[in-house]
């Protein structure tokens, strides 16, 4: 790795999730997002692959993700597949689901 570089690690608590906008302001909250956050998956994307908002490499943990899909339906596979997307593109954001 070379350098040091700070490293964040939020958990997401998939269970507490209750529907689309509960998430997007978790997110936000435990990622820092900036105010001009859209909470949709495109405007997700963007802050998660952005260098200039992310910043710090970022691990996410969804924890019981698999309770999304009684939460949000089949936005649920949406969701997780634009953080694995964003995963791929991204050198400074990781994303983990158990």
């Amino acid at each position: 790795m070379g350098k040091n570089k700070k490293m964040s690690v939020e958990v997401i608590n998939c269970k507490k999730i209750k529907d689309r906008d509960d998430l997007y302001s978790k997110l936000a909250e435990k990622l820092s997002f900036p105010d001009y956050f859209g909470k949709n998956l495109d405007a997700l994307f963007d802050v998660l692959t952005d260098p200039s908002v992310t910043g710090e490499k970022t691990i996410l943990a969804f924890v019981f993700s698999s309770a999304l899909e009684q939460s949000l339906g089949d936005y649920a596979e949406r969701v997780i597949r634009t953080l694995e997307d964003a995963d791929y593109e991204s050198e400074n954001f990781k994303f983990l689901r158990y």
